[in-house]
């Protein structure tokens, strides 16, 4: 067997067959799988240890390190499907939704009405329609495009404006809220609200609360006032409007409308009965609310539409109202101010109505349609946004008219309805109603702004306020609707009060009930407090902003 000869004594002893073994060999070891560290020393590699890791080590550090980004790529790898999962889901959910919202509702819960009846039929508006059409007969088509379609909003001192004719005489009108007083304006009444006053039951506060609204909007430059209300009716008891109207009652409403329009109009200005028609929520009224498309649609059949919600319209109709504001929710599935049976079936036709029915305030939804639905007037005069500039009608009104989409004898009527309206409250006097715009500004309470804030051309600075006074005294009327509206109780022990007060056992009694769950003693009267949204301190009528919230200071707690 060979040996190592060597002092290194690198090569040991092998068990593997050598030449002296095998006969057969070839005689060297190329093909031996031992390796070769085998043959090192152990002392040798031992003090090698100290200058290096073993293979070992490394291997095992390697390995540590590669598990801990396993680890957190697993983990990342884990939150990223998730995430791309969920978007995944969302993206697929959103878009059906959006495809789903995104349809057109089915219009034909809303039969068609067409065409749109002419006014000028009711003998009692025969001169003013004769007048109207000789005025409308000298207008040019811009003329006419701008009576009907709004300047767009903050365009002028009062919530809403149209465009003049100036060529012909016909100024541009200046439309305001509101339902209890000159909105955005001073020195004015505040009236009770419209359920207060419906709880009077007098028909001489109602007339009379009217006519004092109308005193002042005319005082401050106003032509159409908006109001009264009678819609909404009340279905929803915490609807937002209900305040507005006088009450769930449609005979109630209608005889407290008709008689709130007669008291305006007995002093030549317009009023507007609103909001025509079944808009009963304050949710969901408008397209877009929650991300949805479309507004609310109220279903009603046709018993319940003519008995219930369009009574009170049928009152003021009656009245020889001026205007009617159409809603900004559907009926049956079809936009208020773009629905024909509504507008030219049941107002125009079966009501007889006589005025002119303007939208409100970006509550048109589209131009051609609701023009042959039977809408007059658009309000601001924007499009589908507020402030936009991009109006339904304007020019394109006047495209629709040349290319024969809207037949000139619709936007004749149109035009004559509004003017007639303007001779009918006889605002051709001058001496009442001077070719000037509003003494105040919806926009600013200063002194001093512009006359067009909505716009951004370059605007000198002119008086916008004059902060004239018009109470008079209407506070008398306020006052009075105020106490005949007050609805009392009989107290039968149901409440802890009384004409003589709590005895002396019962007022011991109470007090010891307070003092167990409060911890303080009480002495004095109890009180009664007045809670809720409006209830705060005031300093008069005009002191919070749109009227939010106003009491009295000078009034002291119930007591007993």
């Amino acid at each position: 067997m060979a040996r190592d000869q060597s002092h290194q004594l690198l090569l040991r002893e092998s068990k593997r067959p050598t030449n002296d073994d095998d006969s057969g060999g070839d005689g060297h070891d190329s093909d031996s799988d031992i390796e070769a560290t085998d043959y090192l020393d152990r002392d040798a590699r031992a003090s090698s240890d100290h200058a290096r890791p073993l293979p070992g080590d490394q291997q095992r550090r390697q390995w540590w390190i590669l598990r801990f980004l396993g680890r957190r790529s697993r983990c990342c790898i884990g939150i990223l499907a998730t995430v791309m999962g969920l978007w995944i889901i969302l993206t697929a959910g959103g878009a059906f939704v959006y495809k789903k919202y995104q349809d057109e509702p089915a219009y034909g819960r809303s039969p068609p009405w067409y065409p749109a009846p002419k006014g000028g039929i009711a003998q009692t508006w025969a001169a003013s329609y004769e007048k109207a059409a000789e005025m409308v007969g000298k207008m040019t088509l811009a003329e006419k495009v701008n009576v009907t379609t709004g300047t767009g909003w903050q365009m002028g001192l009062a919530v809403g404006t149209n465009g003049p004719a100036v060529h012909v005489g016909f100024p541009q009108l200046q439309l305001q809220d509101g339902p209890l007083g000159i909105r955005f304006a001073d020195n004015i009444t505040a009236f009770p609200a419209g359920i207060t006053v419906g709880a009077t039951w007098n028909r001489q506060l109602m007339f009379a609360r009217g006519k004092a609204h109308a005193i002042e909007a005319r005082q401050k430059g106003v032509n159409v006032l908006l109001g009264p209300c009678v819609g909404p009716l009340g279905r929803m008891p915490a609807g937002g409007r209900n305040w507005e109207g006088f009450g769930a009652d449609p005979y109630l409403q209608g005889v407290a409308g008709a008689e709130t329009v007669k008291g305006i109009q007995s002093e030549g200005v317009m009023a507007t009965i609103k909001h025509f028609i079944a808009n009963e929520q304050e949710h969901f009224r408008q397209p877009w609310e929650w991300g949805l498309p479309h507004a609310i649609s109220s279903n009603i059949d046709d018993r319940t539409l003519h008995e219930l919600y369009a009574w009170p319209f049928g009152d003021a109709v009656k009245a020889g109202v001026a205007s009617v504001m159409c809603s900004y929710n559907m009926v049956n599935n079809s936009y208020a101010c773009g629905n024909s049976k509504l507008l030219n079936g049941i107002l125009k036709d079966e009501l007889g109505f006589q005025g002119f029915v303007m939208s409100d305030w970006l509550a048109q939804r589209s131009g051609v349609s609701t023009a042959l639905a039977g809408l007059d007037m658009t309000m601001p005069g924007d499009g589908l946004g507020w402030a936009n500039g991009e109006s339904l009608w304007g020019p394109q009104l006047s495209t629709a008219v040349l290319n024969g989409s809207v037949p000139v004898d619709r936007l004749n009527d149109m035009v004559t309805r509004i003017v007639a309206a303007w001779y009918q409250l006889g605002q051709d006097d001058e001496s009442k109603f001077p070719r000037q715009p509003p003494n105040f500004s919806s926009w600013t309470d200063d002194k001093m702004g512009v006359m067009a804030p909505g716009s951004s051309s370059p605007q000198d600075q002119v008086v916008v306020n004059q902060f004239v006074h018009v109470q008079a005294n209407h506070s008398i009327i306020a006052r009075e609707v105020a106490a005949e509206g007050t609805v009392l109780l009989k107290n039968e022990g149901l409440l802890p009060i009384t004409r003589q007060g709590l005895d002396a056992q019962k007022l011991k009694t109470r007090r010891g009930v307070i003092e167990g769950r409060t911890g303080k003693r009480l002495s004095g009267k109890f009180k009664v407090g007045v809670f809720g949204d409006d209830a705060g301190p005031g300093e008069g009528p005009n002191s919070c902003k749109d009227r939010a919230w106003y009491v009295d200071p000078r009034q002291p707690a119930i007591e007993s």
